[in-house]
C-alpha cells in the first residue's frame, strides 16, 4: 500500500545510504593507509586495473589473475568474484 511501504521503503533507503557513507569512510581510509605504506605496489595495481578494464573481457584472465594476486585475496573471496565474472560475461555484461 500507501504510506506505509513508502515509510518502510525511506527507511530502507535510509539504511542503505548510511551503509554505503560507512562503507566508503572504510574504503578510504584503507586507501589511504595503502598509500603511506605501499605507494609503489599502488601504482602498479592502478595500472594492472587500466589494462584489465581496457581489455575485451574474455581475453582478461591473466590480467585479473594479477590483480587477485596483488590485493591478496582469499581462496573464497577469490572463487567469489571469479564465479561473478563467468556470470557477467554468460550474460554478456563486463566489468565496466
Amino acid at each position: 500500500g500507501g504510506r506505509g511501504s513508502t515509510a518502510s521503503e525511506v527507511a530502507a533507503l535510509r539504511r542503505q545510504l548510511r551503509e554505503a557513507r560507512s562503507g566508503a569512510r572504510e574504503a578510504r581510509e584503507a586507501l589511504r593507509v595503502w598509500r603511506e605504506t605501499d605507494a609503489g605496489g599502488l601504482e602498479h595495481l592502478k595500472q594492472v586495473v587500466c589494462k584489465y578494464i581496457s581489455m575485451d573481457e574474455t581475453e582478461s584472465e591473466a590480467v585479473f589473475q594479477v590483480i587477485a594476486a596483488l590485493l591478496g585475496l582469499s581462496p573464497q573471496e577469490h572463487n567469489e568474484l571469479q564465479k561473478a565474472r563467468a556470470r557477467k560475461m554468460s550474460k554478456g555484461s563486463f566489468l565496466f
